[in-house]
């Protein structure tokens, strides 16, 4: 597929999760759907009061889309959302038994499905939200918003993946979601700093 083809799937997409957030955030803990129950528990089992929030903190585009340079083909998208535990604390890949990023892939294209189907109550017999889920592939990586500022945890996240320098490779380009447009726009991590009052992000 061409890259921009790729980019406008793409905000199909993060503005659908947009969307889906919002409706899980409408929706009263009784009137949860089972992922949204259990999102609940897990909160209420960690005492983790920022987990109850269903709200999506960001969006980013990374990979071969992001890149701009000579090529125009993109084979897949590398998307990641970034909570504050509502949904990471399910299909983060630290939540995974056994799982890695490095033998896991099938995992990460479930997640988009996951998300849609599981939290937020879109059905596959609605023809936009089919053609999204089939076409094109892909990867969507679910983390908490914490790893801009915990390197802890960040690290425990890096360590599942083949690649140690995974998010300094992913985040060296990247474009963000940016909800008022419903366009992805450049950024860098001064953005994430300036986010994160000020605290250094990548700092061992």
């Amino acid at each position: 597929m061409k890259r921009k083809e790729a980019i406008e799937w793409a905000e199909k997409i993060a503005s659908l999760i947009h969307s889906g957030s919002n409706r899980v955030g409408r929706t009263t803990v009784g009137n949860q759907s089972l992922m949204g129950m259990l999102s609940v528990m897990v909160a209420a089992k960690d005492r983790d009061a920022d987990a109850f929030d269903p709200s999506i903190e960001e969006i980013i585009l990374f990979g071969s889309a992001a890149q701009v340079g000579d090529h125009d083909e993109v084979g897949d998208l590398d998307l990641m959302i970034f909570d504050k535990g509502f949904y990471s604390n399910i299909l983060s890949v630290e939540s995974g038994d056994g799982l890695s990023w490095d033998s896991g892939i099938g995992f990460l294209r479930d997640n988009l499905t996951q998300l849609f189907e599981g939290w937020f109550g879109f059905s596959k017999d609605d023809p936009a939200i089919r053609e999204l889920l089939e076409t094109p592939l892909v990867d969507l990586h679910v983390l908490p918003i914490t790893v801009f500022t915990d390197p802890s945890r960040r690290r425990e996240i890096a360590a599942k993946h083949h690649d140690p320098k995974f998010f300094e490779n992913a985040f060296s380009s990247m474009l963000r979601f940016d909800r008022t447009d419903g366009k992805f726009v450049p950024v860098d991590l001064a953005y994430f700093e300036h986010r994160s009052s000020g605290d250094q992000i990548w700092t061992h």
